[in-house]
């Protein structure tokens, strides 16, 4: 998603809408992260047609970026806020790395810097405050949780170490580090790659948390039986769900059917535009009283929510912080006329992107390519006895 950052139509979207809605207050707000190297140059300033940029430009946060990314004179990153990221890059023929006994080549220098192996160096764009509001907080999640105490990095996870040459010919080493960098977001448009970092994420988020559900065994006919369902992030170095957390959606789903297949009961079902059954849903608004949902909502100064992060001045946020749990309890009517058993299938569901953000932003035929992921699920049988 670095190579995708400034090619993405949902981001551009997002900023060009955001230019008219600021009367170009916006600036390179939002570039400082997908194209870091083009505030710096001053390419993209005002209008411009991206497809004309210099190749490094399109290449959104690249190798270049990263590798040639900077700590202040303090020695350490420094965090973004209302002026957009704060990198500070140093071009030229050395390009940094924790890597030693570096092979030395014709294309550039290799400068060892241990900076590279912390979580810090994520700080610059995977941290935002504006006016005060911390709006994304990733780093922070990660500074609090217990996997900063154990010295476990962002790289361990987004990163994870294989065995090979880092580059063609080079020697066999132990502990080079994927550049993937897997996260939860997917390529919405053709792109290189885009079929195997889906099952990448898929990968990922299954691994990501624990869902423990209780429900009894056996229940009588008319009886209200309670299942609860609850989410355990026991696995991941920060918050669940992060990042950009006002567009994305973290959800359980509880289906409930009796002997011949029909759905007694049902909880974090879409509406027909694939919205949750929430205050956002066009066709069945707040239809979904059971609905336990992870996610965030930004607003205005006016308590507008249709605004960006450049505007926003608060966040009211539902998220499962490292180490903690969090969950539903679901009362189901069995049926009078029940018999058998009644099946129950209990899913933990994410997406990148809420149905209702992309149409709002212009970009709702994005939609079929904005996937659902099962982190988890739970199927049980609850006898009806008599």
């Amino acid at each position: 998603m670095h190579a995708y950052a400034f090619k993405d139509p949902v981001f551009f979207a997002i900023n060009d809408a955001e230019k008219v809605a600021t009367g170009g207050a916006l600036g390179q707000f939002c570039i400082t992260c997908h194209s870091p190297i083009g505030p710096i140059t001053g390419a993209t300033e005002g209008l411009f047609d991206p497809g004309s940029l210099p190749a490094v430009l399109q290449a959104g946060v690249s190798c270049d970026v990263c590798h040639t990314m900077r700590p202040n004179r303090a020695g350490s990153f420094e965090r973004a806020d209302e002026r957009g990221a704060r990198l500070l890059l140093e071009p030229g023929d050395n390009k940094f790395g924790p890597m030693d006994q570096v092979v030395e080549n014709t294309f550039h220098q290799s400068v060892q810097d241990h900076l590279y192996d912390q979580s810090e160096v994520c700080l610059p764009c995977h941290n935002l405050a504006v006016r005060g509001a911390p709006l994304e907080t990733t780093f922070d999640e990660w500074t609090d949780s217990p996997f900063s105490v154990m010295g476990q990095e962002c790289q361990d996870c987004h990163m994870p170490e294989y065995s090979g040459e880092a580059a063609t010919g080079g020697p066999m080493r132990d502990n080079l580090h994927h550049h993937f960098f897997t996260g939860v977001d997917v390529a919405m448009t053709p792109f290189p790659d885009r079929d195997a970092q889906k099952a990448r994420v898929e990968a990922l988020l299954r691994e990501s948390a624990t869902l423990l559900v209780a429900v009894p065994g056996s229940a009588a006919p008319g009886e209200t039986i309670a299942v609860q369902a609850n989410v355990f992030n026991d696995k991941t170095g920060h918050s669940l769900p992060s990042g950009t957390t006002f567009e994305r959606q973290m959800w359980l789903e509880i289906v409930v059917t009796d002997a011949a297949g029909d759905t007694v009961y049902v909880s974090g079902d879409r509406d027909a535009n694939g919205d949750l059954r929430d205050r956002h849903s066009e066709i069945d608004p707040n239809g979904d009283a059971d609905l336990t949902l992870w996610t965030a909502t930004i607003r205005d100064a006016s308590g507008d929510e249709e605004v960006t992060i450049f505007r926003a001045t608060s966040i009211e946020a539902r998220l499962i912080r490292a180490g903690d749990t969090d969950g539903g309890t679901y009362r189901v009517a069995v049926p009078a006329a029940a018999a058998g058993s009644l099946h129950l299938s209990v899913r933990l569901l994410f997406r990148p992107f809420a149905p209702y953000i992309l149409r709002a932003r212009g970009v709702g035929s994005l939609q079929p390519e904005n996937p659902i992921f099962e982190m988890a699920a739970y199927p049980a049988d609850v006898s009806v006895v008599p």
